[in-house]
């Protein structure tokens, strides 16, 4: 059994390949300019602070490559829970956390922003796992 690559009729799925830039571009932010990201938001940069911000953002970037790795593989139902399973963890803890903060701070949009985007994201993640497997086209 040959592994058919991206050039042999693959396609990338559209939400693994969202999800993976949209993370990935925010653990980078959180890695390399924490102390910028959390100013950015509003939040002290101590030190404890920054070393969250970084450790969050090295979480983050590991889940992109996840979602960026899978991106041609089979994912939905049964197929694909190693990588279904921690996108709707994250996205339900982020968005519950992100709404609890935007209530203390409502004038804050970007925190709105953010829970919208998770609340999306998680919602899609949340349909493709417990979606049926779509069966395969015959070759």
């Amino acid at each position: 059994m040959t592994e058919r690559g991206a050039g042999e009729g693959m396609r990338a799925d559209p939400l693994l390949v969202a999800s993976g830039l949209v993370y990935g571009a925010a653990g980078l932010g959180l890695i390399f300019l924490p102390v910028e990201t959390i100013s950015a938001i509003g939040a002290g940069a101590a030190p404890a602070g920054v070393w969250v911000a970084q450790i969050t953002g090295a979480a983050l970037f590991a889940l992109s490559q996840l979602n960026w790795m899978q991106r041609f593989a089979k994912v939905g139902g049964i197929f694909g829970r190693p990588v279904l399973v921690p996108n709707v963890v994250f996205t339900t803890v982020a968005f519950f956390a992100s709404v609890r903060s935007w209530r203390r701070e409502p004038e804050r949009l970007e925190i709105a922003v953010a829970a919208t985007v998770l609340a999306v994201l998680g919602m899609l993640f949340m349909m493709r796992l417990l979606a049926r497997p779509r069966a395969e086209p015959a070759a």
